[in-house]
């Protein structure tokens, strides 16, 4: 799909993503679709387009470690943006 948005024009996306725990996901969101977001996310950047990812941080509940790594890891790898709201 991903790839088809950019041809049509699409130059980026943007996702909220506030944990990288399918759990809390799932309770954040009331869905089970923790995977298809990532998926969407890894599908997003193979096809060339830039990805921002919102984070609404909530400080009793959420641990911003787990944001750090990834951060760095696809930082060094592909145009991506990731905002946090505190």
């Amino acid at each position: 799909k991903a790839a088809a948005l950019k041809s049509a024009g699409l130059s980026s996306v943007n996702v909220s993503l506030d944990t990288l725990d399918p759990v809390r996901f799932a309770k954040i969101t009331r869905r089970d679709s923790f995977e298809s977001v990532v998926e969407g996310i890894e599908s997003a950047l193979a096809a060339g387009l830039k990805v921002k990812i919102n984070c609404a941080v909530c400080p009793k509940c959420w641990k911003i470690s787990p944001f750090s790594k990834v951060t760095a890891i696809l930082i060094m790898n592909s145009p991506f943006y990731i905002t946090f709201y505190i």
